[in-house]
């Protein structure tokens, strides 16, 4: 009996070890294939495509838009700087020379094709120094659209940060989700990729074993390790008896 239970905790300790290499050697493969794909704009992020929910109070995420500025500086003769700055209202100068000036400050509508102006306007300096311009930043919403089907469920417009909660979700629905971003100037962005959201509270585990391969992992592992305690256990058992 005794090398019975040595022979079984031996081969649950063979089968954990494998278990636990081949969890090393898979997972940043998994995790280099999630961030082989990249897409402009805003995109959602949370709840990731096809997850399944176990409440009907769902958080929604997605990326944030990018306030993009470009400031144009020129003389009478030609341009000195063209520049991209992001999510600021100010921008100080390098050092720039005695001389007439004009300036441009411009705002990269959402839409990604308009440039809108915000400020623009002459100075003069009559001796080298730095100058630095003020300007209100142009306001960023977003609106989120979700669909039961074909047939729209709920639209929120107007969301000044990049989540918010939507309840009233039914049982073992699966809804599909996307968002676009709206600017202070009247344009808005493209909508994002859809994504899926499903949900369910009496299938919620099933459904996660069956669709999120690392939770299956982490469950098949606690299992693993349950046994292999065990097996020790009976092999000391039988050898004190």
């Amino acid at each position: 009996m005794y090398r019975d239970a040595a022979t079984i905790r031996d081969t649950l300790v063979s089968i954990l070890v494998i278990y636990v290499v081949m969890g090393l050697i898979f997972s940043p493969l998994q995790k280099l294939n999630e961030t082989e794909s990249f897409e402009e704009g805003v995109q959602p992020i949370k709840p990731t495509d096809g997850f399944y929910h176990h409440n009907q109070t769902v958080l929604f995420e997605w990326t944030s838009a990018t306030e993009t500025y470009i400031v144009t500086i020129e003389n009478e003769t030609e341009i000195l700087l063209e520049e991209e700055i992001y999510e600021t209202s100010s921008y100080r100068t390098k050092r720039l020379n005695a001389d007439n000036y004009t300036y441009q400050i411009e705002f990269q509508s959402m839409n990604g094709i308009d440039l809108q102006i915000v400020k623009s306007g002459n100075f003069s300096l009559e001796s080298p120094s730095k100058q630095t311009f003020e300007w209100e930043r142009v306001s960023i919403t977003y609106d989120i659209a979700i669909y039961d089907g074909a047939v729209l469920f709920k639209e929120i417009n107007d969301i000044e940060t990049n989540d918010t909660y939507v309840d009233g979700f039914e049982n073992g629905v699966s809804y599909t989700w996307h968002v676009k971003a709206n600017d202070g100037v009247g344009t808005s962005s493209e909508w994002s990729t859809s994504y899926s959201v499903n949900v369910g509270t009496t299938h919620f585990l099933a459904l996660e074993l069956f669709n999120n391969w690392q939770m299956s992992f982490v469950l098949i592992g606690m299992i693993l390790v349950i046994a292999l305690v065990g097996g020790v256990f009976l092999a000391r058992r039988e050898e004190d008896d």
